[in-house]
């Protein structure tokens, strides 16, 4: 839930005063709570454009946000190490539709990124480098403290700024060459809005 809640703080303020709360909110039981949830976030995805994808890619998200409140509701609780690679896929495989033209170049995509000879976004695979660093970092995400953990246990100044904004540049070159290595570079999303 702390996703939706983060991800786009602005849209989602809205989207719950204007349309999950005057809807209902969670105040007339769970059944309707879940199809409010559903109803805002398929909402959502028709704000985001109104082409198929998006709204079928808000009504994954509220798919998704009952799935999490059932299962918080049943008491059930993933373990970090589980939860954060699960939702994160979640989450990748519905940017997937929103970022599609049409469903033909979403299944593509989807089939391309489990390997099952969909034409991908890029020209070539990834090799064994790029999973390493990609498994690296899976590792560091559940491992290491999160930025937000790191930069209270350190003095706040300059030299810390510096050094953390540094690390961060030099790893996303890293990122660049390393699993894209040279492959076209596209506009960002929200310039066709």
């Amino acid at each position: 839930m702390d996703f939706w809640r983060r991800w786009h703080i602005t849209l989602s303020r809205f989207l719950r005063d204007y349309l999950y709360i005057p809807l209902g909110g969670s105040r007339k039981g769970p059944v309707r709570r879940y199809v409010n949830l559903f109803i805002t976030m398929l909402l959502g995805g028709l704000w985001h454009g109104s082409d198929w994808t998006f709204v079928i890619w808000g009504g994954y998200h509220g798919v998704l946000l009952c799935v999490n409140h059932a299962w918080a509701r049943l008491g059930v609780v993933l373990p970090a190490l589980l939860a954060r690679p699960l939702t994160l896929l979640a989450v990748v495989l519905g940017w997937v539709l929103f970022r599609s033209a049409d469903f033909d170049v979403a299944r593509n995509m989807l089939r391309a990124m489990a390997n099952l000879g969909g034409s991908g976004a890029t020209e070539r695979a990834p090799g064994r480098a790029a999973w390493g660093v990609v498994l690296a970092f899976l590792v560091i995400t559940q491992v290491a403290p999160t930025t937000t953990e790191f930069l209270t246990r350190q003095r706040r100044g300059w030299v810390v700024g510096l050094t953390v904004g540094a690390v961060f540049v030099v790893a996303l070159l890293f990122l660049k060459d390393t699993l894209l290595g040279g492959a076209r570079t596209t506009e960002f999303i929200y310039f066709q809005f």
